[in-house]
């Protein structure tokens, strides 16, 4: 089962409030030439210094201001949106692991990977065919889980702090079947495993600064 996923909701919150911080800014910028133009407006008609054409400039120098914070305001709505719906993603990503089935034996295997012996985890996997249907369905979404991030279609930081352990797990217990001749389609999802077991990012190959599990058991 998927780990809890709790997001670290600093950098989140602080990218919000800086974007929304920016939007009241220009905001007040435009408030305030809107303002200015009617101080100069009446400031020239008082003085008889009221001219048509600098009226007009200043009218331009408005629309221009507007429409450039417009245009700045539309790009922030849809990169926002763009998030969102990446974080909707993330979570609906997620939340398929639950689905795929896992029997008593497999749960078996990855719980005591470290005390049994490969080949007596090969002869489970061979003589087993509902065991091997389900970790076709499972390193199938390990597959899947690795070109959506590389696609940047969800966050890998938010799947990674669920699903980092579970990844390592399942190719530290089954490795051996991972890496048979009919499995070497598997190329992305063991690109994912070779990143995270460092804690590294599949996308940049830096580490993560958020903590992930550390209690990954080695090969055996």
């Amino acid at each position: 089962m998927a780990q809890d996923y709790k997001i670290e909701p600093t950098k989140t919150r602080k990218y919000f409030f800086h974007l929304f911080s920016i939007k009241s800014i220009l905001v007040f910028i435009f408030i305030i030439l809107v303002l200015i133009t009617i101080n100069l407006y009446f400031y020239y008609r008082s003085n008889d210094l009221f001219s048509l054409n600098c009226f007009k400039d200043f009218v331009q120098i408005i629309g221009i201001s507007g429409s450039i914070i417009g245009i700045w305001l539309v790009g922030v709505s849809l990169h926002l949106q763009f998030t969102q719906n990446k974080l909707q993603n993330t979570f609906n990503f997620i939340r398929e692991y639950d689905k795929i089935a896992i029997s008593k034996e497999e749960r078996k295997l990855l719980h005591n990977n470290i005390i049994l012996s490969e080949d007596y985890i090969k002869t489970k996997i061979d003589l087993d065919e509902e065991l091997q249907l389900n970790l076709s369905n499972r390193f199938n979404y390990f597959e899947d889980l690795s070109i959506a991030i590389q696609h940047k279609y969800i966050d890998e930081h938010i799947a990674a702090q669920s699903l980092q352990h579970i990844v390592i797990t399942n190719f530290n217990v089954f490795h051996h079947w991972v890496t048979r001749e009919k499995q070497s389609t598997y190329v992305d999802s063991k690109l994912l495993f070779e990143k995270w077991k460092d804690k590294k990012s599949i996308l940049t190959g830096k580490e993560f600064k958020m903590k992930l599990s550390t209690n990954t058991p080695n090969p055996t």
